[in-house]
């Protein structure tokens, strides 16, 4: 059985109806959503863990340029 709201957000090729991928603007894949293949997933991924996408901080990056709790 197939429920109406996900007929409604889906079109017949398996995509999101209007999402494109994040990485290169193709239509999304509903398997790789948001991404349209496992390559765009991949690519993202790397992006994060080379430190491309990060959330900005006012900590140092490097935890020894944190003062010591015996020195304060």
């Amino acid at each position: 059985m197939t429920d109406k709201k996900h007929q409604d957000r889906v079109g017949t090729t398996g995509t999101a109806r209007g999402a494109s991928c994040p990485m290169c603007g193709k239509a999304a894949a509903e398997r790789h959503h948001p991404f349209c293949s496992k390559r765009c997933q991949h690519l993202d991924l790397a992006r994060w863990l080379d430190g491309s996408y990060r959330v900005p901080t006012d900590e140092p990056a490097d935890l020894s340029d944190l003062p010591r709790e015996d020195e304060e």
